[in-house]
Order: C-alpha cells, then sequence, then structure tokens
C-alpha cells in the first residue's frame, strides 16, 4: 500500500469532564460528533475502511456518507495505542488490562457484531482481543504488526483506517519516520493521507 488515510473518531463523551470521563466504558459519540462524521468524509472515495473496536470509531465509521458502499473491516491493530509509546520491555495482559483506561477497552466482539451487523471481523488472535494488550505493546513490535498489515494491500489500495490519536501518532512516525509528540495530535474528525516510504 503507498497511501493510506488515517481519521481521528469525532467527538466522544470520554472527554467532556476530565479525568473522571476517561473512566467511562464504551463512550459513545456526542450528538456534534454524529453530526460531523455524517456531513463529513465519504467513505465511498475508499476501497476499504478499517475501524478500530471502540464504540467512538465505530459509531464515526457508521455515520461517514457513502459507509454501506464499501467493506468494512473492525480490527484490533488499530485499537487505542498510548503516546508516547513503550519502547521495549513486554508486559502481561493482565498488567495492560488494568494499565489501560477503560474509555480504551476494546469493545467484545459479539457486542460489535450486535450492533454492527454489516461489518466485517477478521480472525485475529485472542492476544490482540486482549483488553490493552496492543495499547501497551513495544513500539518494535506494533511496527512488525503495522508493516504486515501493509504488505497485504497492493499499492493502488485506496484505504481509510478511522481509529484514535495515540494510533495515529503511531502509525505516522513509522510511515514518516520523524518523532511526534502530543501536540501533533489531530483533532476531533481531523483526517490525513500518510505515504509509506
Amino acid at each position: 500500500m503507498k497511501t493510506l488515510t488515517m481519521m481521528r473518531h469525532e467527538a466522544s463523551r470520554h472527554t467532556e469532564a476530565l479525568p473522571g470521563s476517561l473512566r467511562m466504558i464504551d463512550p459513545p459519540l456526542t450528538e456534534t460528533g454524529h453530526l460531523a462524521a455524517s456531513s463529513g468524509l465519504s467513505a465511498a472515495d475508499f476501497d476499504i475502511v478499517y475501524v478500530s473496536p471502540t464504540l467512538r470509531t465505530l459509531e464515526t465509521a457508521a455515520a461517514l456518507p457513502g459507509i454501506n458502499r464499501v467493506p468494512v473491516l473492525v480490527s484490533p491493530v488499530f485499537g487505542p495505542r498510548i503516546f508516547p509509546e513503550r519502547s521495549s520491555s513486554w508486559r502481561s495482559p493482565l498488567a495492560c488490562f488494568h494499565a489501560t483506561l477503560p474509555c480504551d477497552w476494546l469493545m467484545p466482539q459479539q457486542k460489535i457484531k450486535a450492533l454492527f451487523p454489516s461489518f466485517e471481523l477478521p480472525f485475529y488472535s485472542r492476544w490482540y482481543w486482549e483488553e490493552g494488550w496492543l495499547n501497551h505493546a513495544p513500539a518494535f513490535h506494533y511496527t512488525e504488526l503495522l508493516q504486515s498489515w501493509m504488505n497485504r494491500h497492493s499499492n493502488d489500495a485506496k484505504v481509510l483506517v478511522v481509529t484514535h490519536d495515540g494510533t495515529i501518532q503511531a502509525v505516522r512516525q513509522r510511515l514518516q519516520r520523524q518523532t511526534l509528540s502530543r501536540e501533533h495530535f489531530l483533532k476531533d474528525g481531523g483526517v490525513l493521507s500518510l505515504v509509506n516510504k
């Protein structure tokens, strides 16, 4: 894949009353977030859409114009990612679960199927679905995982990923080969096209 378009989810309730609101489980979009998603980027301009398995990203993708005209795959590879990233050292899934904020817990697959029946859930090892594991996985492991994912797509594929600020930063650092900070986060609903060098 040559170019990858990444979109940050629209405004969500988990940032309305910080820091307490970060403890929300499955925070939904705000009304403003729903309206912005439904009048924003057209999913029909892409060949495929990948979505992080959280309610706010799933709702953002579901509201995009033209979303019913393209395949939508829910992928834990694009789940919330802590930023700045951990450079090394593994943590057990249980340790990651306790270190991950509830707003960043992945939605269970059965719930995704019930709420978003038209979205596909391709197979991933259960480790990728463990709460918070990829959120805290070392940078070198995420780099390998991302490269493997990108190698599965042809150079001319137009791919949209609806995800989170920290995940976008992690991908940007790899593709643009530069060091970023939290100051580089996209705003709610922000879109960025990245070229795989």
